[in-house]
């Protein structure tokens, strides 16, 4: 085999070995007198890292994904945030005073710290590694456990004897519980239906009902409890018995002890692997780890780490790969998304988003909620462990809306609502109103038609003018009338408005008859009868009546003759009288 071919099947060996290595669950075990972290790969049952954290570290957790371990250092007051990839320590955060418990949510978004000094737990986000609540508890509190849907965590308060129940939404204690003496070690069954305590002083574990908060077992047989620790199915409890050097195997069916395991000196902290066939109790004052085959209940391997190690939590990560998660794009009001989900890694970054567009409005980015949230660029870690949604955010364009009236003496234009700029799809009502002598016309420039009140959508930057015109009017005069009155249009119209022509009313002249209204009042204008139209012009219009005078009939032939006989008559009469005078 030549030399190059060699290197390369090494080198994918090297991959393979590696890329197994990756895979496997590791422990992450406190040393509190080495201030240290072993770093177990349970694959071999080798420490594989050790990493230096703050002063008598004492509780551990690690989060689903996997990515990070949380460090609860009693003595430095603070906690210590390792990336798992690199085993470094990324931040560290300041609790309350003597932390000795932690725990993470499901979706590892918040990181819970029990602060004996204070009696009080610090509610940490794990975003920003920052605390963002504190929350009031019993005396000395000491283990942390979250039930599995996220909403509620248990803390046992050792100086008080009991169980507080805080309610993740509100950071409120809603229930307290009552358990045995000098309550310490805590886990939560996979279903979230049960919550068993470790006490101490009372050689027993509590077990709670969590529909109810109240204590429906009490399991003896076990000696100064510390750790506790149940696996995956949730049929095995397992109770590291800190003084008789022993793990209690508790049958959570029958709330009975199975087994009882002999491991090393003073165990502690107790966690069970994801595949639920080997347990790992931290042994205090033997400075081992002893590892336990579940099938056997017998210690197969023991592991040598630092100085005190305590491990109080849940110190085992996840197996396997990381297990993907969904981010799924809501556009919020826009186009598309494209894509509309990607997958990405808890720990990572989120890399390149969707993209998406609105009409009238500017892409303020992705964010964690559909208004306010944080957000969330390409370069953002992925801090929840749980598949999620992320809201595109968006800000209306804001437009100037010009209006004008035309001539500036004719009117005014108003608005409502009265802005100097109106943001995307807003309804403004315009109202053309026009001053005393002046009538409105029409609207010119982005709006056209008379309406008036009008409402528009302002979609883009406009730029509306009413147009007002001066306002005429109609005079009808009798021109010579005997009796009536002249009509009255008590219309005003504006120039180029539709006039139509009144008829004469009452109107009446002496031996005359109505013809027309004309412009002028010897007729010599134009003439215009009752209903018909004109268009205003300048200056306004007078109309004078037309009368025609009434002519009498010629009379008939027999009309003549009766005259003409009359006549004659007459004559002859006024002779006759006149020859009697004369005689």
């Amino acid at each position: 085999m030549n030399g190059k071919l060699s290197a390369w099947l090494l080198g994918c060996l090297l991959l393979i070995i590696h890329g197994f290595a990756l895979a496997q669950p590791f422990a992450y075990i406190t040393n509190r007198n080495s201030d240290t972290v072993s770093v177990i790969d349970t694959a071999t049952n080798t420490v594989v890292a050790t990493v230096g954290v703050g002063d008598y570290p004492h509780a551990v957790a690690v989060n689903p994904a996997g990515t990070r371990v949380y460090v609860a250092n009693t003595n430095a007051n603070t906690v210590s945030v390792i990336e798992t990839a690199s085993n470094t320590l990324v931040a560290t955060v300041g609790v309350g005073a003597t932390p000795y418990g932690i725990a993470v949510n499901p979706t590892g978004t918040h990181v819970y710290v029990a602060n004996a000094g204070d009696d009080n737990v610090s509610v940490i986000d794990a975003a920003i590694n920052n605390v963002v609540a504190t929350v009031p508890v019993g005396s000395f509190p000491q283990g942390v456990a979250i039930n599995p849907a996220g909403t509620y965590v248990y803390v046992t308060n050792e100086f008080s004897n009991s169980v507080s129940v805080i309610d993740t939404v509100t950071n409120v204690v809603v229930a307290t519980v009552g358990v045995g003496s000098h309550p310490y070690g805590i886990a939560i069954d996979p279903a979230g239906t049960h919550v068993y305590i470790g006490n101490i002083l009372s050689n027993s574990v509590s077990v709670i009902d969590t529909a109810t908060n109240t204590v429906v077992a009490n399991v003896p047989g076990v000696n100064y409890p510390y750790g506790l620790a149940i696996n995956p199915v949730g049929t095995r409890l397992y109770v590291a018995n800190h003084q008789s050097n022993t793990l209690s195997v508790i049958d959570t069916t029958t709330n009975s002890v199975l087994a009882t395991v002999p491991v090393g000196t003073n165990p502690y902290g107790v966690a069970v692997n994801p595949a639920g066939t080997h347990v790992y109790v931290a042994n205090t004052n033997g400075n081992t780890v002893s590892v336990i085959d579940t099938a056997t209940n017998a210690v197969v391997a023991t592991v040598p780490v630092g100085s005190g190690p305590v491990a109080f939590g849940l110190f085992i990560g996840p197996s396997g790969d990381p297990t993907p998660i969904t981010v799924t794009f809501n556009a919020n009001g826009g186009s598309g998304p494209t894509p509309d989900s990607k997958q990405v890694t808890f720990g990572a970054a989120y890399g390149d988003l969707a993209t998406t567009t609105r009409d009238g409005y500017t892409f303020n980015g992705w964010f964690t909620a559909s208004t306010g949230g944080s957000l969330v660029t390409a370069a953002t870690t992925v801090s929840t462990a749980a598949d999620h949604t992320l809201y595109a955010q968006w800000t209306a364009f804001a437009y100037p809306l010009t209006t004008e009236a035309i001539p500036g003496a004719g009117g005014t234009v108003i608005r409502d609502p009265n802005q100097a700029t109106y943001t995307h799809g807003t309804s403004v009502q315009l109202t053309a109103t026009a001053y005393a002598g002046y009538a409105f016309i029409e609207w010119s420039g982005d709006l056209s038609g008379a309406t008036n009140p009008v409402s528009i959508t302002v979609d883009g930057p406009k730029n509306i003018t009413a147009n007002f015109g001066l306002t005429h009017t109609v005079t009808y005069n009798g021109n010579g009338n005997t009796s009536g009155s002249v009509p009255v249009d008590g219309n005003a119209y504006v120039q180029g408005a539709a006039v139509t022509v009144l008829g004469p009313g009452t109107l009446e002249k002496a031996g005359a008859t109505f013809q027309s209204w004309n412009t002028a009042a010897d007729g010599s204008g134009t003439s215009y009868a009752a209903g018909a139209q004109f268009l205003m012009p300048a200056d306004g219009m007078t109309l004078y009546a037309q009368w025609k005078g009434n002519i009498e009939p010629i009379p008939t032939l027999s009309e003549w003759r009766l005259i003409l006989l009359m006549g004659l008559l007459a004559l002859l009469g006024f002779r006759a009288i006149r020859q009697q005078s004369d005689a």
